[in-house]
């Protein structure tokens, strides 16, 4: 059995490249070198992607009240396919693209999640990417808000309320999470849930009511 990693996150960059190279490479020069060559020349920039790796956060987003569908309701960029689109994937770019300015070359996709049916009976597709570089974000007419919510948040279970919706003729309790003046809920926190639960086992259960 291999001995459990203790204190890594504490470990300052330095610390945690030299702990890399000793433990897995007998301190091989190439192996830190390799690993240093990655940190980006501008201090500030760097600063950033550190603060993201170390305290990652989702985009959401509060469509505005102007919009006759979902009005004011927080939920993640998304639409309906188009002619164009070569698979659901681009489309989830496209979207991101139009209603927040997201650059799609920026992005890395990690996989897919099952689909969920809506209260509206269409067929939503999750996909979970990662964004590689930092981003001008900025709201199309859509959309009232752009705004980020840590994984910490999301995972810490006194964050976490339940409320009931119906779907397909089912009543379901839901987690719900509330933070400022949103709250992720219905369709949207069903998505959370599945993402927290397939990337971090977070055991998180929506029960048949």
């Amino acid at each position: 059995m291999s001995t459990p990693i203790q204190g890594f996150s504490k470990l300052s960059k330095e610390e945690k490249i030299d702990w890399v190279s000793q433990t897995f490479t007998q301190g091989d020069p190439e192996t830190k070198s390799l690993l240093t060559q990655y940190w980006h020349e501008d201090k500030t920039l760097q600063k950033l992607h550190d603060e993201f790796i170390e305290n990652p956060e989702i985009i959401v987003t509060q469509r505005s009240t102007r919009v006759t569908t979902h009005s004011g309701e927080v939920g993640f960029p998304g639409g309906k396919w188009e002619e164009g689109d070569n698979n659901l994937y681009e489309t989830s770019l496209r979207e991101s693209n139009e209603e927040m300015s997201l650059n799609g070359e920026d992005v890395t996709m990690l996989g897919k999640l099952d689909y969920l049916i809506s209260r509206h009976k269409i067929e939503v597709n999750p996909f979970i990417a990662t964004v590689d570089k930092p981003q001008d974000l900025e709201a199309n007419e859509e959309i009232q808000e752009i705004f980020t919510v840590p994984l910490s948040f999301l995972l810490d279970p006194k964050n976490i309320k339940r409320e009931s919706i119906e779907r397909q003729g089912s009543v379901w309790e839901v987690p719900t999470w509330s933070l400022k003046n949103q709250k992720i809920w219905g369709l949207t926190a069903m998505i959370t849930v599945n993402f927290l639960n397939v990337c971090f086992d977070a055991n998180i259960e929506i029960l048949e009511g």
